[in-house]
């Protein structure tokens, strides 16, 4: 600011230049300009500002300085003049210096006029004549210490200080509510009188750490309140030193974790006993973080393997799942995880003594009151004896399909003799009767074949012989077939192309008679089915239309299932075993295609397949 107020051009400044000035001005701006305490000085008639470098800091980064300098007070000081004039009336007139403390005067500072507290005062300074020629503003920003007050205060954490001796010497607001004294209860009196019996040699130690200047971090204990209710509390204590760096205090920052513990007991009961509940269950129960890392076993888990919890901590638990079955489980695992799906999924265990049975393994997430997830419960239920059971079914299935096909092709083509014997016979019961055994043993061969390729399915020996085709031609055939046999149905074709497609014409066939001849069973009465053909992002999409029942959401997650059929009042009356769409899937995904279903209770269904053009996968 010395440097400044030499380079100045004071030529025009009512002050007149620096050589003009009284020594009064000059002795005055030399102790200024030397002080490291935050001056300012108003001086002449018109007020004429000077400042030293302590105070520019109030100035802001950008406002007033360094314009204000040589500026007569009335237009440096706009902002306030009405605040500020009458002070400076009081010491022009009276001659004698006023004092204020933590006194609120907006200033235009960094572009905008901010509030800002000061600590003053305001002194007379006299020229050679004797008479008031200025007025010396000594000051400092109290600003800061204003706000830390009103943080403290404001604070929902006890805030308190003490001396080295234990005694308290603040009490914010936050510690009346929590401990129930006053302020002025408190100040003057041992931290002490917080502390229970059964905890008092804390003290003792806490202190000993502050002489050593080290802080005490969220240090959890009991204290107790006035009402003599007992607190649970987490404490930071950090010491307060002097100006020559000598511990004298300390400030406590106190947080009132009652609700929290009583949780945390809570939560920990019950933990205890979902243990000791899962413990006594004979299938394995297993719990897993967010991030899909299995973090709880039941007893039943180490009996079962003969690991130890180490063991498994060590090496994971995958170690006991089957090495063919380790790849597919992590990867559908995962994939739940990431989606936040439930989890199913059929593996076999090792068990103690090498051998390896099979385990269905199902999850769920535990979401909270957000839906956030926080936690995933499993279970893992040995099916050993069940996929036995399933294998037999399988094995007799498979036998019976092949031992009953002899038999039924041998009627077939007896009750075909006699038709062709009897065709010009006028004994119409005979006829009607032969023509009702046709179609029964058609359905029969129909169900044969469907448990045949169920069998073959089962053991992989689906084989499918591929070839290319037009799509359009075998759609065209399978109406024609199908309309012969359902005459009071119409059953239309929408071809918007002509689509080559490489796969087996015969298994694509049969998906199409299996969606056609549902089509028609679940819309009685209706008459009519709609089949459509498209070639759409290079594949091509084949769909078939009712106007019949109709199937719900939940069912439609499920009706590609095995055995799976809807239940319910109407579908009751419609016959079949449930595997037609599980073969009908089957073979849709052997082509690399996928299918589905959209439907509507009581607005019909449709079916539909896609497979890949110009695919020989």
């Amino acid at each position: 600011m010395g440097a400044l107020i030499r380079s100045k051009d004071w030529s025009k400044a009512p002050v007149g230049t620096i050589d003009e000035w009284p020594q009064s001005l000059l002795t005055t701006l030399n102790i200024i300009l030397h002080s490291k305490f935050p001056m300012f000085l108003w001086w002449g008639p018109e007020l004429i500002c000077f400042y030293n470098d302590a105070y520019r800091p109030s100035l802001g980064e950008s406002g007033k300085h360094p314009s204000i300098l040589g500026m007569p007070a009335k237009g440096a000081w706009s902002e306030i003049w009405t605040v500020i004039k009458p002070l400076i009336d009081q010491v022009l007139e009276g001659g004698e210096a006023i004092w204020y403390e933590d006194q609120l005067i907006p200033i235009f500072r960094n572009g905008k006029i901010e509030d800002v507290y000061w600590t003053f005062s305001y002194s007379p300074v006299k020229d050679e004549s004797g008479r008031v020629g200025g007025v010396l503003v000594i000051c400092n920003e109290t600003t800061d210490n204003r706000t830390l007050a009103a943080i403290v205060q404001s604070s929902d954490d006890a805030i308190i200080s003490k001396n080295m001796n234990g005694v308290v010497r603040s009490w914010n607001t936050a510690a009346e509510r929590i401990f129930g004294y006053t302020a002025n209860e408190m100040i003057g009196q041992p931290i002490s009188k917080l502390i229970p019996a059964d905890r008092i040699d804390e003290e003792p130690k806490i202190l000993a750490q502050l002489k050593k200047g080290q802080r005490v971090d969220h240090f959890e204990t009991k204290r107790i309140t006035k009402d003599r209710k007992i607190l649970d509390v987490s404490l930071t204590i950090s010491p307060v030193r002097d100006l020559h760096g000598n511990v004298i205090g300390a400030s406590k920052i106190a947080r009132d974790i009652t609700s929290q513990k009583h949780a945390e007991r809570i939560i920990i009961e019950s933990e205890q006993k979902f243990r000791l509940l899962a413990d006594s269950m004979p299938q394995f129960v297993w719990t897993a973080n967010t991030e899909g890392t299995l973090n709880y076993f039941n007893q039943s888990v180490f009996d079962y393997s003969g690991l130890s919890s180490e063991q498994i901590i060590k090496d994971g638990w995958i170690q006991i799942v089957h090495p063919d079955d380790r790849e597919e489980n992590i990867r559908v695992w995962m994939n739940s995880v990431k989606s936040g799906t439930d989890f199913g999924f059929e593996h076999r265990f090792r068990r103690y003594d090498g051998e390896y049975r099979w385990q269905l393994s199902r999850a769920i997430p535990q979401r909270d009151a957000d839906g956030k997830i926080q936690m995933w419960v499993g279970t893992s239920t040995d099916i050993q004896e069940m996929k036995e059971l399933d294998q037999q079914k399988d094995y007799f299935i498979s036998m019976a399909s092949h031992e009953l096909k002899t038999p039924i092709t041998s009627i077939k083509g007896y009750v075909q003799i006699l038709q062709s014997m009897y065709l010009n016979k006028e004994d119409v019961f005979l006829k009607n009767s032969l023509r009702v055994i046709d179609k029964q043993i058609g359905t029969l061969t129909n169900l044969i074949s469907d448990l045949l390729d169920l069998s073959k399915i089962k053991t992989g020996n689906l084989l499918l012989n591929k070839e290319y085709f037009q799509m359009h031609e075998l759609i065209g055939e399978v109406i024609d077939e199908i309309g012969h046999i359902h005459p009071d149905y119409e059953i239309s074709f929408s071809n918007e192309t002509e689509t080559h497609v490489y796969g087996d014409r015969e298994r694509i066939g049969q998906v199409l008679i299996n969606f056609i001849t549902n089509a028609i069973k679940y819309s009685p009465g209706s008459g009519k089915v709609e089949v459509a053909c498209i070639a759409k992002d290079n594949n091509v999409v084949v769909s078939v239309v009712d106007s019949g029942i109709g199937i719900s959401k939940k069912d439609q997650k499920r009706i590609f299932e095995r055995f799976y059929r809807v239940e319910g009042k109407n579908e009751k009356t419609f016959p079949g075993f449930g595997i037609g769409l599980f073969i009908a899937s089957d073979i849709i995904n052997r082509h690399n295609g996928k299918i589905g279903v959209k439907s509507e209770p009581g607005k019909g269904s449709t079916f539909y397949f896609s497979l890949p053009l110009n695919n020989e996968a």
